[in-house]
């Protein structure tokens, strides 16, 4: 007796499916000589470090955040081995409400309290990785890494034809820039586990966004899948 599959087993047939063809897009991608470029979204001490001083714990740094970023970081390398890099950071104006009640910025006055909030914006925006030299680090004032930024400028003179992103947060600032750089013209992948959101979701509205996204031209790939893609070994 074959027994029918649960809604939510289903939902999972249909998310590994958009996964895989994102992967077979990739390959297709690379078969045809394209030119590919990671693209790396606000990870950075401000969203990343929960040590740092003006993270805004409460908001943004969440466990999805903290294991995107361990995943991250043991990834990373080997994706920039295989293909280029390009940073993208928010820069944000650094507001009360980011730092504790105590804090000394909170006793400062004048000047020197404005020196005090330009010194933490400067740090916020320090990459929570080592970089390597020669990869590039834009600062956008938006959502979207293309707004009021060089980055498509910078893709054309290398030639590019399509991206990979990884970052956070996955709902917003990724997903601003995958759905302008489809709107662009670029082959447009996301490495689905090197993005984290503000909470761990509840499946069904994972999914949702997952299937959203690829109806919109958004193809998604698993990282554990990429250095096999880009080295040619079989997935």
């Amino acid at each position: 007796m074959i027994m029918n599959k649960s809604p939510q087993a289903r939902m999972r047939d249909k998310i590994n499916e958009i996964f895989a063809q994102g992967e077979v897009s990739l390959c297709d991608t690379l078969a045809a000589g394209k030119i590919i470029t990671h693209i790396g979204i606000d990870w950075q001490r401000l969203y990343c470090d929960p040590d740092f001083e003006a993270s805004p714990h409460r908001k943004l740094n969440s466990p999805g955040v903290q294991q995107a970023l361990v995943q991250m970081r043991a990834t990373i390398d080997d994706l920039r081995r295989l293909m280029p890099t390009i940073w993208v950071v928010h820069d944000i104006k650094i507001q009360n409400d980011f730092l504790d009640p105590d804090h000394e910025v909170f006793n400062l006055e004048g000047r020197e309290r404005q020196r005090k909030m330009a010194l933490l914006r400067i740090q916020s925006q320090d990459m929570c990785l080592p970089t390597l030299q020669g990869e590039p680090i834009l600062k956008k004032p938006e959502y979207c890494a293309f707004a009021k930024t060089p980055l498509h400028e910078f893709l054309q003179a290398c030639k590019v034809d399509a991206v990979l992103l990884s970052g956070v947060l996955r709902s917003v600032c990724v997903k601003e820039t995958a759905l302008t750089s489809v709107s662009m013209g670029y082959d447009t992948y996301i490495a689905e586990n090197l993005t984290a959101d503000q909470t761990l979701q509840h499946f069904p509205s994972y999914a949702k966004s997952v299937i959203e996204r690829a109806e919109q031209g958004i193809k998604m790939v698993r990282s554990e899948n990429i250095q096999k893609i880009l080295t040619g070994a079989p997935l």
